[in-house]
């Protein structure tokens, strides 16, 4: 499910665009206004994080937590 963002509220797929209140995504589909953090997959521009960002989260967070 890489590169793709997901609306929680409609669940359409790589419906989001950048809002004109900083910081907010909006859904084409339902029009529903959120922050880009609450929307599973995003980055701060709205669109869908690259698998090198998401792999290097994964790999940052294993490491914080170590063996």
């Amino acid at each position: 499910m890489a590169n793709e963002t997901i609306c929680p509220r409609c669940g359409h797929k790589n419906s989001f665009l950048k809002g004109f209140l900083p910081d907010t995504c909006v859904c084409r589909v339902c029009q529903s206004q959120l922050d880009w953090r609450e929307v599973p997959g995003a980055g701060p521009d709205c669109r869908p994080l690259a698998d090198e960002a998401v792999t290097q989260d994964a790999s940052s967070e294993a490491g914080e937590h170590g063996p």
